[in-house]
Formats: C-alpha cells, sequence, structure tokens
C-alpha cells in the first residue's frame, strides 16, 4: 500500500513537473522586444514596427490588436489584423494612423501604444497571449522639435546666418545627425534661389551660412528649412519681408547751436538705409519754420554717392530772437520715407561792459538759516564797478515771449540796495517761507531757488545780470540705500550700499547707524534696535553685508 501510493506521488509530481516546464516553453515561445519597437513615417503613413521574437522554430499565426491610449487613459483609436510571425526575431508591420499629427504643443506624445498578440485559431496552443503598453515618446526617436532662428531682414553683400536646432520635443534632449536642408527665395525679377545644406552636431545644433551677393534686390521672399533623420521630416518656414528697404533714416546736424541774426546756418544731412549703407541720388526737402510755425526756409537737396546733402541759411538782420525748428523729409520709392528734425537758437549776443558775480555765505541752508549773498562787478579790464545800484528777485517761472520778444518772468521777493564804495552789495535774503513750503514737500532732499541778480552801472546806466541759485534742505547729509532687494527671505545674509552726501552734492565721510524698529506685540510703542555702526570712505560710500 505505500508503494502505491509513493508511485502515485511521483506520477502527479511529473505531471506538475511537465506542465510548468510546458507552461514556462509556450509563455518563452513569443516575447515583443519593446525597447526596438518603432513608429516610421513612410509615404505619409504612420506604421507601427513591433519587434516580435518568435522562438517556437515554426510560423505563428496570430492576431495583432493595438490601441492608442490618451492621458486620459482613454482608447482613441484601435485596430487589428491577421499576420503571420516567423521564426526568429522580426518586425511586425501595421499601418496605425495617429490620433492627431504629432505637435509639441498638444499631448499627443504623451500617448502609449498597447498591444495584445493572441492566436489566430482559439483552439491552438502554440503560444500564450501576451500585451504590453509602451510610450510613444519611446518608440518615436527620430521625432524632433525644429527650431529655427533668422533675421526676417536679409541685406544684399552680407552674411545671411541661420541657427538650426533640433530636440526632442518630450525630454528636450538634442537630436543629432539631423540632415538640414535650406533655401533661401526672392520674389525679385530674378527669382533668386539660394541653398545650404548641413548636419545638426551633439548639441543638436548647426548653423548655415548664406553668403549673399552684392548685386541681390532683397525684396519679399521665404526661407525654407527642411530637415529628416530615419524616416521623420519636419520643415520650417520664415517670411521674409522687404520693409527694411524702406525703414531708412536721416541724421542732421548744425555746426552750432546758437546763432545771431546775419549768420549764416550750415546744415548738413546724411541719408542711411535700415543696413546703414549711405543712400545716393536721394531727394531730400529742408524747411525751417519760426515757433509760431511759419516757414522761414525751404530748399530741396539731392543727396551725393556718400548719402550727403548740404544747405545753408543767411539768417537775415530783422529775424526775430526764438527757437527755430529744422525739418528734412525724403520720399523715395525704393527706401521709403524718412524724416528729421532739429531745434536751433537765434538770439543776440552783446559784448558785456561788465561782469556780475555772486557769493553765497553757504552751499546749502537748513531749517531757520538764512542767506547773506555778497554782489560784486567787475569791468572786462578787470576793475571793481564801484558805483551801481543792485536788484535781486526770487523768479518763479521765465520762459520766452517769441511774439513780443521779451523774457516773461514771474517773479516773488525782491531786495535791492546801493553798493559800497568798493562796488559790493550784500543782501539777506528770508528763506523762512522757502524752508515752510519745503516741508511740505516729503519726497524731495532738497530744493533750488531759482534768483537773479539786476546790477546797473550808476556812470553808463548799464545793466548786466547773473543768475544763481539758493538750495534749502531738511538735512545737512543725505543717506541713501543702493541694492537693498525689499523682497528677500529672512534668513539670508543682505548685501546693499549706503552712500552719503552733503546736501550741496559733496561726498560726507562719517559714520553711520543702521537700526531696525519692531512692533511691540501689545500697545502702539515701537522699539528700535541698533543693528550696526558702518563708517563710509571719502567717496561716502560704505557696503553692508551680513
Amino acid at each position: 500500500m505505500r508503494i502505491r501510493r509513493f508511485v502515485l506521488l511521483l506520477l502527479c509530481l511529473f505531471f506538475a513537473s511537465y506542465h510548468f516546464v510546458q507552461s514556462s516553453a509556450v509563455n518563452k515561445s513569443l516575447c515583443v522586444n519593446e525597447t526596438t519597437t518603432r513608429i516610421l513615417q513612410r509615404e505619409g503613413k504612420t506604421i507601427v514596427a513591433l519587434a516580435v521574437e518568435n522562438m517556437t522554430g515554426r510560423p505563428l499565426h496570430a492576431r495583432v490588436e493595438l490601441e492608442w491610449i490618451d492621458p486620459g487613459n482613454i482608447v482613441d483609436g484601435q485596430t487589428s489584423s491577421s499576420e503571420t510571425i516567423v521564426p526568429g526575431a522580426g518586425k511586425v508591420l501595421t499601418t496605425f494612423p495617429m490620433p492627431r499629427e504629432i505637435h509639441v504643443q498638444d499631448k499627443t506624445l504623451w500617448y502609449r501604444l498597447r498591444y495584445r498578440i493572441v492566436p489566430e485559431s482559439p483552439n491552438s496552443e502554440a503560444f500564450a497571449p501576451l500585451s504590453g503598453i509602451i510610450s510613444l515618446s519611446e518608440i518615436t526617436p527620430d521625432i524632433f522639435e525644429l527650431s529655427v532662428t533668422a533675421s526676417e531682414f536679409p541685406f544684399a553683400g552680407k552674411l545671411y546666418r541661420v541657427h538650426v536646432r533640433a530636440l526632442h520635443p518630450i525630454t528636450s534632449h538634442p537630436i543629432g545627425d539631423v540632415k538640414i536642408a535650406a533655401n533661401l527665395k526672392f520674389d525679385n525679377g530674378r527669382k533668386d534661389v539660394f541653398n545650404v545644406s548641413g548636419v545638426t552636431n551633439a548639441q543638436g545644433y548647426v548653423a548655415l551660412d548664406f553668403n549673399l551677393p552684392r548685386d541681390l534686390i532683397a525684396e519679399d521672399g521665404t526661407l525654407e528649412v527642411k530637415a529628416r533623420r530615419g524616416e521623420f521630416n519636419q520643415e520650417a518656414e520664415i517670411e521674409l519681408r522687404d520693409e527694411h528697404l524702406k525703414m531708412s533714416r536721416i541724421l542732421l546736424t548744425t555746426d552750432k547751436p546758437i546763432y545771431q541774426p546775419g549768420q549764416s546756418l550750415h546744415i548738413r544731412a546724411l541719408a542711411l538705409d535700415f543696413s546703414r549703407r549711405a543712400i545716393a541720388n536721394a531727394d531730400l526737402e529742408l524747411k525751417i519754420e519760426d515757433p509760431d510755425g511759419t516757414m522761414q526756409f525751404h530748399t530741396e537737396l539731392k543727396t551725393s554717392r556718400f548719402g550727403v546733402g548740404n544747405a545753408d541759411w543767411i539768417i537775415p538782420n530783422n529775424t526775430r530772437l526764438g527757437d527755430y525748428q529744422i525739418n528734412i523729409e525724403m520720399n523715395d520709392d525704393k527706401h521709403g520715407d524718412a524724416r528729421m528734425s532739429n531745434t536751433v537758437k537765434i538770439s543776440r549776443y552783446d559784448l558785456p561792459n561788465f561782469a556780475v558775480k555772486t557769493k553765497t555765505d553757504r552751499d546749502y541752508y537748513l531749517p531757520d538759516q538764512n542767506a547773506e549773498v555778497e554782489i560784486h562787478a567787475d569791468y572786462l579790464f578787470g576793475q571793481p564797478v564801484t558805483k551801481g545800484h543792485v536788484r535781486i528777485v526770487r523768479e518763479k517761472e521765465r520762459h520766452w515771449n517769441y511774439r513780443e520778444q521779451k523774457w516773461d518772468t514771474e517773479e516773488a521777493e525782491k531786495y535791492e540796495g546801493e553798493t559800497d564804495s568798493l562796488g559790493h552789495f550784500i543782501a539777506r535774503i528770508d528763506l523762512t517761507a522757502s524752508h515752510t513750503d519745503f516741508n511740505d514737500e516729503s519726497y524731495s532732499r532738497y530744493k533750488d531757488l531759482a534768483y537773479a541778480a539786476y546790477f546797473t552801472d550808476a556812470t553808463t546806466g548799464r545793466t548786466e545780470q547773473k543768475r544763481f541759485d539758493l538750495r534749502v534742505t531738511r538735512e545737512a547729509i543725505h543717506v541713501y540705500v543702493i541694492g537693498l532687494d525689499y523682497n528677500q527671505f529672512g534668513a539670508l545674509p543682505m548685501q546693499f550700499y549706503v552712500s552719503a552726501s552733503y546736501a550741496s552734492g559733496a561726498p560726507a565721510e562719517c559714520e553711520i547707524a543702521i537700526s531696525q524698529k519692531r512692533d511691540q506685540p501689545e500697545g502702539d510703542d515701537v522699539v528700535e534696535e541698533q543693528l550696526r555702526k558702518i563708517k563710509t570712505n571719502h567717496f561716502g560710500v560704505a557696503k553692508v553685508t551680513g
């Protein structure tokens, strides 16, 4: 009885092991190599090349089922076909259109391919069904995103460079060995076409250079770039524009900014195209207008082969004083329109008999400080003007009235008197009202008050003037913080610069205390905590770190 039970046990173990070996053999009879499976593009069709290894030694009749699965795990297309899988390693080619064209902007490359291979006959036990899922981005190694950078404005006689780069649209890894062919076509009368080719390097980059001839007429055109790697193709296109041919400019200059009536105003114009080349034989129109907009001078010019046009205006002796505007314009069918304006001042200059000088007792004035200004005058031969009358006025506003040919001035307080025996006059100017008004300006650190001193020579009755400023301020030293980032995190060390200067603008070499104010948890009290003391150098600057 024991022998029979032992034999029965051996038979059970034998059949179990035989079934296990047979099942293992069946499971290993057919497999899919997902790493070599590819998506191919042939004749405008998408073909799935499923890498299959048949290890049975005989052909297998199978049914291949394919499905596209979108990022939401929804089936977005499926197909099935009957295939004969030959022994050994091979590929099963199945035409399976993509759910849409492959673009980087959408989520197509995030799709997955689900495959399933089952025996053609349900009763067949040649192999066990197998299935799997492959990411689309992993089976399209030839796919790449084409990036083209080039100017829309090519220039005749210059190098036109096109930068091309190929990257994988999902991983952004550079794609090398991409064959690039670019052609540059122009819609000119000759229909010029230029071709350049290259291959991307290991960084996926290639630069294509077009050496354009000098006689090229760079009108509208197209830059076409075609790229190919394996079975995958990409194209890019850039429209070339000829607006740059009509984006010219004119440089307008005069020999000086101020003229007197009776002098010659020399004008020079330089016409340049978009590439900064001189425009020869260009027609220019020149106009000069007074402050009322009335034209005082008009002429037409033609540029030389260097793009230069010249004109002279002899200013009439009876010309009214003021700011005159020079306008020049170019209208050219080839180079387009260009305009330029400039302003010159026409003023009379009379040689003074003496020069007025002012001297203030301070460079700036703090609250409760008033000014003392010493006024004196010297003849041009060096002797002082000993007898004179001085009038000092504060000017709130001053502008030239062209129609009445005089200065319109809004005056405030006045100070006047006679000079002493040495020709000196000291004016004591009360700045109390100015300090009060300035206190309302919280943003400004200082304010300059404009004054004019009129000195009248008692012997000749001739009057000369001198303009000067008095500066009022709240603090003697002004401190500025430079480079402080108020948004930086509290845990990070701070770094900034401190600049100190006197109200006059001179650098201040001084000691500066840095502190912070903290609000108390209870109450409205604020506690100021000193952090550090620093000293500025002789330039008035100190660096703060930590």
